[in-house]
């Protein structure tokens, strides 16, 4: 019987997450996806758009220093680093509740990001009671920039996304993930 291989999990999260204090609660995303046995790095994001991009491009670096398989998470604002890591990185992407069009970024390039041709894996989970990012704005952004994804949407889960059944959901889709051919 042969060793099941560890998965990464390349986890960019939400702008308040970015923020959190030591007594707050560890996000309960990713406290099941380890108990799954998964290998989680936690990416924060900020509205500071070059301090994202210096962690991100040193993860870029790191990662190629190993065959670990390697996915793909962000929710919110890490809902847009976790698209432009996976679209330059072709690694399979989930986007929890994302924010597409981060209105403190340079409107340059979130237009150039979604140009380009090259493509991810890309699943994109949504909560219809998101009370941050209406989830038909996020619907109206996947059309507007003709991204190609599979998308699931949840009554309940709110912006966090954290119901057992969203969670469950979540680790059984890195648990089961078939690429598309």
């Amino acid at each position: 019987m042969t060793a099941k291989k560890t998965k990464r999990i390349i986890y960019f999260s939400g702008l308040q997450r970015g923020k959190q204090k030591k007594n707050q609660p560890r996000n309960p995303k990713i406290l099941a996806l380890e108990a799954a046995g998964y290998q989680v790095v936690g990416m924060p994001t900020s509205a500071d758009y070059k301090q994202t991009l210096v962690s991100f491009n040193l993860l870029r670096s790191v990662i190629a220093l190993d065959d670990t398989e390697t996915y793909v998470i962000g929710t919110s604002l890490g809902g847009y680093w976790a698209y432009r890591f996976g679209k330059e990185t072709n690694l399979p992407t989930i986007l929890i509740n994302p924010q597409l069009n981060p209105h403190y970024y340079p409107a340059r390039d979130i237009d150039d990001l979604f140009k380009a041709d090259n493509r991810c894996e890309l699943t994109v989970l949504l909560t219809e009671d998101d009370d941050i990012i209406p989830y038909q704005e996020t619907l109206r952004n996947i059309e507007h920039y003709d991204i190609g994804c599979q998308i699931t949407t949840f009554a309940e889960g709110g912006h966090r996304f954290i119901t057992p059944e969203s969670t469950k959901y979540l680790v059984d889709l890195v648990d089961n993930y078939v690429p598309c051919l």
